[in-house]
This record gives structure tokens, C-alpha cells and sequence, in this order.
């Protein structure tokens, strides 16, 4: 069944090629946003939230991971012709990681390794579904 925004639901090939686009677009993510953050808030502001430039540069990354994320999955996508919302899956992927870092952290779960899993895992699991979302109107 075909839209006029593509396949009505995406092959293996797909949902895999996305995971990849997911993967390399969050890595750059979290290079390009993560470091832009680090460098605005963590040498300007880190002090004065109470946060060390680690946790700055960590929470960083992993929002940008997110962020990137999204737009990778969302640009394989358009490249395989599978029809999606290019800009909510860069803030599902953005905002899924925001949650799951400051919810681990508010709730005292888990040290550095269970949030880093869960703050890289999570984004890739939300965007691509997050993307192959068929919004009807």
C-alpha cells in the first residue's frame, strides 16, 4: 500500500539502513552539538549550575546524539523514499535522550555506564519509530 509520501510500511532493509543513518548521524550529532554545547555552556555557565565540564560535555553529547540521530534516520529515510516527519524525529531523538538522562540522574539510577547506554539506546529505538510514524490528516 502506497501514499503519496511512500511505503505505508518499511522493509527490513529500511528500518536497518535507518539504524545506520541513526548511528553515523548521532555520532556527528554529538561531535557538532555536544562540543558547541560544551564550549557555550560548560566554559560559561558549568560553575554556576553546579556541574563539572564532564558532566556538561557528557549531557552534551548525548543530546546532540540524539538530535543526530534523528536527522540521520530521517535523511535515509527520504533516500529510500519511505515517507516520515523530517523534523520530529530529530526532537523525539533529542528530547528521548533529555528525558532518559535527567530521569536517570533525578532518580539516582545507575552510575556513568547504565546512563550512557540507556541515553545512546533509547534515542535510536524512539527515532526510528518516531520516523516511520504515519501521521494521517
Amino acid at each position: 500500500m502506497r501514499d503519496a509520501r511512500g511505503s505505508a510500511t518499511p522493509s527490513a532493509q529500511t528500518i536497518l539502513a535507518e539504524v545506520g543513518g541513526a548511528i553515523l548521524g548521532g555520532i556527528l550529532g554529538a561531535v557538532v552539538i555536544g562540543g558547541a554545547i560544551y564550549l557555550v555552556a560548560g566554559l560559561l555557565f558549568a560553575q554556576q549550575l553546579g556541574m563539572g565540564l564532564l558532566t556538561v560535555g557528557v549531557l552534551g553529547a548525548s543530546f546532540g546524539f540524539g538530535v543526530g540521530a534523528g536527522l540521520g534516520t530521517a535523511l535515509v529515510g527520504r533516500a529510500f523514499q519511505q515517507g516520515g516527519n523530517l523534523w520530529l524525529a530529530p526532537v523525539a531523538g533529542g528530547l528521548s535522550a533529555a528525558v532518559a538522562l535527567f530521569g536517570m540522574r533525578l532518580l539516582n539510577l545507575g552510575g556513568l555506564g547504565e546512563l550512557l547506554i540507556v541515553g545512546l539506546l533509547l534515542p535510536l529505538v524512539v527515532v526510528v519509530v518516531v520516523y516511520n510514524l504515519q501521521i494521517r490528516r
